[in-house]
């Protein structure tokens, strides 16, 4: 049998073969194409693009890599989901994908990558442990308690201008014309100054002190140094001209805080203290059950330090041997009362603090009658709230009384009172002599003061 009649003649071989090397040579190139990711609109066009519709798709960029991420640096920020998209919101129950819970995605900005992750391969997630939940088990740890710090008491005043009355007072802050009265050691028919400041009855400051149970007899205080309460009050007064000496009774302690207690001093207007009290003490002793003072002018003698009215109830007092008698009756032994001249008595600092500290405490007098007497020199008018009321803070509540007297050696400047600020009480005397003048010495003062102000509320 010839090599035609089997099928293997020459010519058909030439053709077999021809056609299997042209549907090779295809196969390759259009592996190629799929390999390399030929697809740009170049190879679109051409014969091949035509021949394999399926494989060879335009993009937007001939890069490989995906578009980046928009970032916060070149300050694009991603579209918002189209509305029928899900997104996690603060009202959502769903948990939201994002780890900023309750914030929509659409608002936030991703952050760039810290390095560029290689298209091929995958970051290898980090699993983040969930918070752990409190059980019914578990409670927290306990804290130690913390005690509150006490705070000054905030308290209302007004200062009396031309056309005042208590009742018009009283009517412009909605309280009783009595209790507005009776704080300010006043009565309803009183007739008050320009520049008074009075004290306006509250609910949290109805009265101008917290006062304790009147104490008939109470115990002498303990006296240590003054540099043991405030070295830098002492040291302040040192460093200023003249002389000075100071006395503070702190009831919670017990103590009496004392510097220079021998040193003399004329007492000037603070000998009208010791006059109103003998007066009050006469008024107890005649009636226990009296509700206030029923003396006019204890009003200008204290309030505005009127010298006259001074001088009249000094003599309807019993003059200098019943002043005499009282101040020796409240512990004071080194103040010597003049007869004729009230003002040019002497006094010390310790003795005007145990005057105050026996008002504090109720000695000698009701209730009622303690209150008028604080009531009084809680309001002296604004031109003579100098010194120590202008060194501690606004919200420090102070009756007081000031004297100041000019000498041949200079001037001679005090104050006595009782004071209530950051929770804490100090009776006081503060008397300087020798002043440069009268302004500096109210200067002496008001810096003794900053002092006392600035005392921290807790021992």
């Amino acid at each position: 049998m010839s090599y035609a009649t089997r099928g293997y003649s020459g010519r058909p071989k030439s053709r077999r073969k021809s056609a299997l090397f042209l549907l090779l040579s295809i196969a390759i190139v259009a592996g190629a194409v799929v390999y390399f990711g030929v697809r740009n609109e170049a190879v679109q066009g051409s014969p091949l693009g035509r021949l394999f519709p399926g494989i060879v798709r335009p993009v937007a960029t001939s890069d490989h890599r995906s578009t980046p991420t928009p970032s916060a640096l070149d300050g694009t920020v991603p579209e918002a989901p189209a509305p029928s998209e899900a997104v996690p919101t603060a009202n959502s129950t769903a948990t939201p994908k994002s780890a900023n819970f309750g914030e929509p995605e659409a608002t936030k900005v991703p952050k760039p990558p810290k390095e560029q992750v290689r298209p091929n391969r995958r970051p290898t997630p980090t699993a983040t442990p969930p918070p752990k939940k409190p059980t019914a088990k578990s409670s927290p740890t306990p804290r130690r308690a913390i005690r509150p710090t006490p705070t000054a008491i905030a308290r209302v005043y007004h200062t009396v201008v031309p056309g005042d009355s208590l009742y018009s007072i009283s009517d412009r802050y909605n309280v009783r014309v009595e209790e507005l009265a009776a704080v300010n050691g006043l009565n309803v028919r009183t007739e008050v100054y320009i520049d008074q400041r009075l004290l306006i009855p509250t609910q949290k400051a109805p009265i101008g002190l917290r006062l304790p149970a009147v104490r008939k007899n109470p115990k002498p205080p303990k006296i240590r140094a003054l540099s043991a309460l405030s070295p830098d009050l002492v040291a302040y007064m040192e460093s200023r001209s003249g002389t000075f000496a100071g006395a503070i009774f702190e009831p919670r302690s017990g103590i009496m805080y004392v510097h220079h207690p021998q040193n003399s001093f004329v007492a000037a207007s603070t000998m009208k203290v010791p006059i109103m009290l003998t007066l009050l003490s006469r008024e107890n002793a005649q009636d226990s059950g009296s509700v206030g003072s029923r003396e006019p002018l204890l009003v200008p003698m204290i309030v505005v330090s009127d010298n006259g009215a001074a001088t009249t109830l000094f003599k309807k007092a019993g003059g200098q041997k019943a002043v005499q008698a009282e101040v020796r009756a409240r512990g004071l032994t080194h103040t010597r009362v003049e007869p004729d001249q009230w003002g040019l008595s002497t006094t010390t600092a310790p003795d005007m603090a145990r005057l105050m500290r026996s008002l504090y405490l109720g000695q000698r007098l009701n209730p009622a009658l303690r209150r008028s007497a604080l009531g009084l020199l809680g309001n002296v008018v604004e031109p003579q709230r100098w010194g120590v009321p202008e060194g501690v803070p606004d919200s420090t509540y102070i009756a007081f009384k000031g004297g100041w007297l000019e000498r041949d050696d200079g001037w001679q400047v005090h104050q006595i009172g009782v004071m209530e600020t950051k929770g804490r009480t100090f009776v006081f005397a503060l008397m300087t002599a020798g002043q440069l003048g009268e302004v500096y010495g109210r200067e002496s003062l008001e810096g003794a003061g900053k002092f006392l102000g600035s005392l921290p509320s807790q021992p």
